[in-house]
Parts: C-alpha cells; structure tokens; sequence
C-alpha cells in the first residue's frame, strides 16, 4: 500500500510542478505594445515598449523618466537596487538622455490614476 501511495505522491507532485512552471512562464513573457495602445488591460502584464525618452528625474537613487511615442506617454520608475544592477551593464545616464530612443521591458502598474512600467530588473536598451 506505502509504494501505491508514494506512486499517487509523486505523480500529484509532478502535475503541481509543471502547473506552477506554465503560470511562471506565462508571467515572465513579455507582450511588445505600442506605448499609445497601453491600457488598463495592461495591468500586471509584463510589456516591451520602445520610445523616446522625453522626461528624466532622480529623486533618492530611484529614476522616473516618460517615453513618447506616436504623440502618446509612458511614465517608467527605475528603482534604486533595480538601477545599480542596470549601472553593472553600461551607464545609464547615457541612456536615459533626452530625445533618446530605448526600449523597456517590465510590468504595468497604476499610480495615482496613471499607468506606468515598473521594471523589476534591468530590462533597458538602447534603440538603434
């Protein structure tokens, strides 16, 4: 009877391991949007956007800067932890300029009213 059971145990256990392996990959992949057809449907999404940075600021180590595109905004917060780790690959204040054409790749989130990519790690590049 034990060696039915551990059969049934392992079974179950592998069915549970490779439900929680698809969720995990359906979050991780990233959908390439348009920063003007953003929306609300976005939320908790992780997107890939490319635009022109047209607004820069830092405020406690942490960077907020807007890509345009196509006359449409995105609002994109930089953590502190999450711009040192972007600082190890190439310098970003370089990237991040005005009139600088990059492409981001993080989740939508909200923000008092407003959409915004929130990139949980360093997902910046610079557009050719």
């Amino acid at each position: 009877m034990k060696e039915r059971q551990l059969k049934i145990f392992c079974i179950a256990g592998s069915i549970l391991s490779l439900a929680a392996l698809y969720i995990f990959v359906l979050a991780a992949v990233s959908e390439d949007v348009s920063v003007c057809d953003l929306s609300t449907e976005h939320m908790g999404k992780t997107v890939t956007v490319s635009g022109t940075v047209s607004a820069v600021s830092e405020s406690n180590g942490n960077i907020f800067f807007t890509l345009s595109d196509s006359g449409c905004e995105i609002d994109v917060v930089l953590w502190d932890s999450v711009r040192r780790a972007l600082e190890q690959k190439m310098n970003v204040s370089s990237v991040l300029s005005l009139n600088r054409k990059i492409t981001v790749t993080g989740p939508v989130e909200i923000h008092r009213g407003l959409l915004q990519i929130v990139p949980g790690r360093p997902e910046i590049k610079p557009t050719p």
